[in-house]
């Protein structure tokens, strides 16, 4: 179980290998995406930089067009992709600060973790390799998403594939836990970009995770929703269900 980063990896792969072989490019290194998971990090930041670079020329030449899906404007959208690439770099601490801080105000959330649910310091957590292993499935969910703002299709399935796997799988986990993330991205974030982290970029990073965090949260409902028994499920009291926990980051 993870909060964004557990998708089934055949269908992401399937997912991203036919976004691949939509794109018109020619068939060199770097230039088509190959079938990414959110359980492969390295391979998801390799694969957004092309969609990076188009993203930052199409803008210096005027013509980058907007898919109206999109939560950024233009020069947002510019500015993200110039900035994210620094994150990108980092993205295993980046991953880690931004677990550290969640646990942090949301100890709940952490006693879900079987591995991991009894450590109090900062610095084990810190070296703890299976919250790494989590915190980078969790966050290159976030990575996938930001790198494709250019394929708002892919996006949005992407999502909702991660989403229907938390509200199908895990019977436990909450719409509301997908908000809790927020902060502690807009955090590791800042942590990450020091004296790069103004004023609008915080806006452009929040308009970013809420549209995120939104579009999973709703795919939860819905898909909790269609699902066999739903009303028996809404009319149970917690109790009547066993709380699922964590296992292996998973």
């Amino acid at each position: 179980m993870s909060i964004m980063g557990c998708a089934m990896s055949s269908i992401t792969q399937r997912l991203s290998s036919r976004r691949a072989e939509n794109k018109s490019k020619p068939d060199t290194p770097g230039s088509t995406k190959k079938g990414s998971s959110l359980l492969s990090p390295p391979a998801v930041g390799h694969e957004g930089k092309d969609s990076a670079e188009t993203i930052r020329s199409a803008f210096l030449s005027g013509q980058l067009k907007l898919d109206a899906r999109c939560p950024l404007d233009d020069r947002q959208l510019y500015c993200i992709s110039k900035s994210w690439k620094a994150i990108n770099r980092n993205m295993s601490v980046t991953a880690i600060n931004m677990f550290v801080r969640l646990f942090e105000t949301n100890r709940d959330i952490q006693e879900m973790f079987t591995s991991f649910k009894d450590v109090r310091s900062v610095s084990e957590l810190r070296n703890n390799k299976v919250l790494e292993g989590h915190a980078l499935k969790v966050f290159c969910t976030i990575d996938d998403a930001i790198v494709n703002f250019d394929d708002m299709d892919y996006v949005l399935r992407m999502l909702q594939i991660v989403a229907q796997f938390h509200a199908q799988r895990l019977t436990n986990f909450e719409e509301s836990f997908f908000w809790r993330i927020e902060e502690p991205f807009i955090l590791a974030v800042k942590e990450e970009l020091g004296d790069r982290f103004t004023v609008s970029i915080e806006t452009t990073y929040r308009a970013t995770i809420r549209f995120i965090v939104g579009t999973l949260a709703k795919e939860f409902v819905a898909s909790r929703q269609a699902a066999p028994g739903a009303n028996e499920r809404q009319s149970s009291s917690p109790g009547d269900t066993p709380a699922r926990q964590i296992s292996n980051g998973m």
